[in-house]
């Protein structure tokens, strides 16, 4: 049963809300440059206002009145037989009273098709749900309305939260449940590809357009996810030259590969992060444009932690999947006080955590019963460890902001636990980040003299400074 949503931030809210976002970004980039930079505060200030038409007309700023026809316009009219919004007469009030908005040709019928699809939104959820996007906390809830909505149309969304909340998976049931869903479902790392390499990974490249192409060209990741989704995972991590290429793509609908050749395409773009791209925005290191061009349709997900009581459902889950993929596991139950303990435990590695913690403890027990024993969480301190004590002390005074994020403790615990090796992967997957910002962590540690970068290209590990162990042959890279 889905939540009532009466006192809450509404999904039809949420949508009409970025539909005027972005519509009211695009026509500013083109009429109007010099309000851009003003452009967040106006609408932050729409949205508080509470779209009051109370207030008197010379008070608001013309984008006000902007906002609030676009806005009206959304509610008021059958979204599946819009075509396109005349901003000039919204703007210039060119409109008759009773006709604010008029409809243009201007763009395919698509562009604004929100719910036309003929497949109830309930059994959209549903099948969502069925997808093991389980949990029944309303938090949870709101999220998976969200994603329904979003599978319905074929706007870009963008989906946020921290790792092991389940972005990927929404992400699939969001393909899986479009009108996308008989084609490919591409899933790209942009942390994971270098900045020399991402362009032409995500663009392609025309024959001989550089020293070392292929003579026969290379299609792009973004063409050869046409009629289907591209999913862009990391996608802060986008250098700038990709991030205008991008931005221009889905402008034009077109990508024009490295060497000239522009190609028409048509596909459907989900973003991911696990940082709040508004952040990066402000920082500069990611395009305003941009960011409301993929942000259509936002979801965010929650911790584990603020779901209530779905860490015991996840818990019932994983057993009975481990179950029935390892007949010779003899657990069956989790004690009350094993629940308990779940319910206590902060999971900074949210569902994925969990996930590793029931694994773990189904192996240890050697009953049907999991008890609070056999519970073993990673990283747990140990007071008294001197060698911990004294790195814990070291690690304080960094004072580095990258390092925010880490409890100084437990960071101090994996280091000593590893200090004769320790890789990228093994540090990214601990706590939860990726690769490339589990690297960039690393190397400040070698810069400050507390971890030396060990081991060739393709074996490279770290250790701790003061370590005289030697680590054991590595093969592979990190």
């Amino acid at each position: 049963m889905i939540m009532d949503n009466s006192n809450k931030f509404s999904p039809d809210d949420c949508i009409k809300q970025n539909l005027v976002r972005s519509w009211a970004y695009e026509y500013l980039s083109q009429h109007d440059k010099k309000t851009l930079e003003a452009f967040p505060a106006l609408f932050s200030e729409w949205l508080d206002s509470g779209r009051d038409e109370e207030k008197p007309s010379t008070a608001r700023h013309y984008l006000h009145s902007l906002f609030d026809n676009l806005y009206n316009y959304f509610s008021s009219h059958d979204t599946s037989q819009l075509t396109a919004v005349d901003m000039d007469l919204i703007l210039n009030g060119k409109a008759p009273p009773d006709n604010l908005l008029e409809i243009s040709e201007r763009l395919n019928v698509e562009r604004l098709d929100l719910w036309g699809t003929s497949v109830p939104e309930e059994d959209t959820i549903i099948n969502i749900v069925r997808g093991n996007l389980i949990g029944d906390d309303p938090v949870w809830l709101e999220s998976i309305e969200m994603a329904a909505r979003a599978a319905r149309c074929s706007f870009p969304v963008l989906i946020t939260g921290e790792t092991g909340t389940g972005k990927e998976l929404v992400a699939r049931q969001i393909h899986a449940n479009s009108r996308q869903a008989g084609h490919e479902c591409l899933f790209i790392n942009c942390g994971a590809i270098p900045d020399s390499l991402i362009e032409s990974e995500l663009f392609g490249y025309t024959a001989g357009s550089f020293t070392g192409a292929n003579s026969h060209g290379k299609e792009g990741w973004i063409e050869k996810a046409v009629g289907g989704t591209l999913v862009l995972d990391e996608i802060g991590e986008l250098s700038s030259n990709a991030q205008v290429a991008l931005l221009r793509t889905l402008q034009n609908g077109e990508v024009q590969k490295i060497g000239g050749e522009i190609v028409d395409v048509d596909f459907r773009l989900i973003a991911i992060s696990n940082q709040p791209i508004e952040d990066l925005v402000e920082k500069g290191s990611f395009r305003r444009d941009l960011y409301y061009r993929i942000a259509v349709i936002q979801i965010h997900l929650p911790l584990l932690n603020e779901r209530g009581d779905d860490a015991a459902i996840f818990a019932e889950y994983f057993m009975e999947r481990f179950i029935g993929a390892n007949p010779g596991l003899t657990a069956r139950s989790i004690s009350g006080e094993a629940f308990a303990k779940l319910k206590s435990h902060r999971w900074r590695g949210n569902v994925r955590e969990l996930e590793n913690v029931i694994a773990r403890a189904m192996v240890l027990c050697r009953g049907e019963v999991i008890e609070p024993h056999h519970l073993v969480f990673e990283l747990a301190v140990k007071s008294g460890d001197a060698a911990t004590s004294q790195l814990i002390r070291r690690l304080h005074l960094l004072e580095e902001p990258v390092f925010s994020r880490i409890d100084t403790k437990e960071l101090a615990v994996f280091l000593t636990t590893n200090r004769a090796m320790m890789t990228s992967s093994s540090y990214a997957k601990t706590f939860n980040l990726s690769n490339s910002t589990a690297r960039r962590h690393l190397n400040i540690l070698v810069d400050k003299n507390i971890l030396k970068h060990k081991g060739s290209k393709r074996s490279s590990y770290y250790m701790l400074a003061d370590s005289d162990n030697t680590p054991p042959a590595i093969a592979g890279g990190e």
